[in-house]
């Protein structure tokens, strides 16, 4: 049974057979091929972008079993806290970056700022080395952020 909408199109109820009997999808313009039309229109700037919060995310979670033995003692440990909330904003993060929003490109600059203080943390893990792959990083991610091409991906309201 087809629904007309205020445009005159008509659009078929979800599973209702069509003259052929298939299903007809109820968004009869959306292709099933535009997410990946989509995906392969992304910046590599924002490939970057992605790259590094889908690392910081995988870090995060193969660390997860010291935060999980430190609940066992306390309930609350500011490490837990401290992981819950980076957990929280990288995953809403990632989340707006695929979604094109505009506020995603604040979040991007957050995240990106989340690389200073692993300079330092490889400068006493690794020395100069580590020092210096850490402003490697930092910088890739900065220039990535400053490209114009990465600024309008970020144009959904």
């Amino acid at each position: 049974m087809p629904v007309k909408w205020q445009s005159g199109r008509s659009c078929a109820v979800v599973g209702a057979p069509s003259r052929s009997g298939a299903p007809q999808s109820v968004f009869p313009s959306v292709s099933k091929s535009r997410p990946m039309a989509t995906f392969r229109r992304i910046p590599q700037g924002v490939l970057v972008l992605l790259g590094y919060a889908f690392s910081l995310l995988v870090v995060l979670s193969l660390t997860l079993p010291l935060v999980v033995e430190e609940a066992v003692e306390a309930p609350i440990s500011p490490l837990g806290l401290l992981w819950m909330l980076l957990l929280a904003y990288l995953i809403f993060t990632i989340t707006l970056t695929l979604q094109r929003k505009q506020s995603a490109w604040g979040l991007q600059v957050g995240l990106a700022s989340l690389s200073l203080p692993l300079i330092v943390l490889l400068l006493l893990w690794a020395g100069l080395p580590g020092a210096a792959a850490g402003l490697l990083i930092a910088g890739l991610l900065f220039f990535s952020l400053r490209r114009p091409s990465v600024r309008a991906w970020f144009s959904e309201p």
